[in-house]
């Protein structure tokens, strides 16, 4: 079973002598980098590491602590006050448990050590997407030790749009296109290359506003009244109505009041818009008393319109069908010989009705001569003498 190391600090450092994790991470199979920092306070100093019991004096190269250790030492910096150097490994189960330390070449120093301890990978929690400035934010926790975070973008749950690798983040922000449903997905890869869990988000709908307007005009006053009709859409972030000349803000649910000039028709244009988009209305009106309500959206599901062609073609196929089989219906009463022995011949509109009626015709007429005996048989009149 994959696991994951961590890094314990038993020690904390001291005066002279810093070890830190510079680079990588402390888990199986992740390739990670401590970096040890010694002050020259006295001539002759240098630096060491230990680990398993053996003691290591690196150089200009990288080259193994000793035998049984994963890790190799160089050299990275040396001047008259301070000595760096690094170990780096490929983090394996071996070292659970063991001891790396750093400190001069005598270890006359307290040395400056870590305990590496194996845990167990834990996959990212993903959580629900929600909107964020001009487009979606998702998040997520818990992801530990992780070579891969892929997170793809799903639109309408079918087309995928984006795949991101955000191993070492905790959030994504998605700037959408298209307007439509979208949902995320969030796949943890260890470094072993093990998929350890995958999710899947809820769908976030990115759409235009979906609004309706409510006008009274009474006593030479218009009132519009604008309300979200759908609220999981982006927030409506600039909403204004046009009325003539004079243009007014307008909030969600609240009545914005203009003046009407008696026997004049006014003209008047809506605007409301949020991050995914802007709908419009325009429209007239008099100081005539009425009510009304008009809805304004102008959110189109893909979707729904790529669905639109092959909803009219299945019906004309359909409508074809019907007048064929009605037409052959028909036909199988006056055929049956010719139903029973071919169908697909009748479907096509054979014409044997008219066929068998000649032919029956032709048949009655002959045998009726031959069943009425006195048809060629008169005698003529008596020349007998």
């Amino acid at each position: 079973m994959s696991v994951f190391l961590h890094l314990l600090l038993l020690v904390p450092s001291v005066a002279g002598v810093s070890l830190s994790l510079t680079s990588g991470e402390v888990c199986e199979g992740a390739v990670a980098t401590w970096t040890c920092v010694v002050n020259n306070s006295y001539d002759g100093v240098s630096v060491a590491w230990r680990n398993n019991g053996e003691i290591a004096y690196p150089l200009n190269t990288l080259a193994p602590l000793g035998p049984d250790s994963p890790f190799n030492a160089t050299l990275t910096s040396i001047n008259s006050s301070t000595i760096i150097s690094i170990a780096t490994a490929t983090v394996t189960d071996i070292v659970n448990g063991s001891l790396l330390e750093c400190s001069d070449s005598r270890f006359n120093s307290p040395s400056t050590n870590v305990t590496l301890i194996l845990k167990h990978p834990e996959a990212a929690n993903l959580s629900s997407p929600v909107f964020h400035d001009d487009g979606i934010r998702v998040s997520w926790s818990g992801a530990t030790c992780l070579s891969s975070l892929s997170l793809s973008v799903h639109l309408s749950s079918v087309y995928e749009v984006d795949v991101k690798n955000v191993a070492g983040t905790t959030h994504y922000d998605f700037i959408p296109v298209t307007s439509g449903e979208y949902s995320f997905g969030l796949t943890s890869v260890d470094y072993s290359g093990n998929d350890i869990g995958s999710m899947n988000s809820t769908s976030i709908p990115w759409k235009e506003p979906k609004i309706s307007v409510d006008t009274n005009v009474n006593n030479n006053i218009a009132n519009f009244t604008i309300r979200n009709n759908d609220d999981e859409r982006p927030p409506v972030t600039n909403c204004s109505i046009t009325f003539d000349d004079v243009l007014k803000s307008c909030v969600m649910n609240n009545i914005v009041i203009f003046s009407i000039t008696p026997g004049a028709k006014h003209s008047y244009n809506i605007t409301v818009t949020n991050a995914a988009g802007t709908v419009n209305m325009n429209g007239e009106l008099s100081n005539e008393v009425y009510n009304t309500t008009m809805e304004l959206s102008a959110s189109v599901d893909p979707l729904a319109v790529a669905a639109s062609p092959t909803v009219l073609g299945v019906l004309i196929i359909l409508s074809v069908c019907w007048i064929l089989l009605r037409i052959c219906w028909k036909r199988q009463w006056c055929c049956p010989r010719v139903w029973r022995s071919s169908f697909w011949l009748l479907f096509f509109c054979y014409d044997c009705c008219t066929y068998d009626a000649g032919v029956k015709g032709k048949t009655t007429a002959i045998n009726a001569g031959l069943e009425n005996t006195t048809v060629g048989g008169e005698k003529g009149p008596d020349t007998t003498l």
